[in-house]
């Protein structure tokens, strides 16, 4: 997938890394790409769920395996993650940025 298609897809999924971040950390802490979920966000497990499914429904996609899921350590991971699964043609149609 060309640059400039990826930049809204990142930017987007960096806003629902924020959205769902722990509310006290998240208004608190810069987020880009190198922010860790865990450490700088706070997540913790039941918040990386929360985040996984926000992603399967925002971007229409299947549901995220753990194996694909257990080196995701920061937001721009998460990024890679849902940019690599647009390269293969896993989001639905219109999905792409918001």
């Amino acid at each position: 997938m060309p640059e400039t298609e990826v930049g809204p897809l990142r930017e987007a999924v960096l806003e629902i890394v924020v959205r769902f971040a722990p509310p006290d950390i998240a208004g608190s802490v810069a987020v880009d790409e190198k922010t860790l979920l865990r450490e700088d966000l706070g997540y913790d497990s039941l918040a990386l769920a929360e985040l996984a499914f926000a992603l399967e429904e925002r971007f229409g996609l299947p549901t995220l395996p753990s194996e694909e899921t257990a080196d995701v350590a920061t937001a721009g991971d998460v990024a890679d993650l849902v940019a690599g699964l647009a390269e293969q043609g896993a989001l639905l149609p219109g999905t792409e940025a918001t």
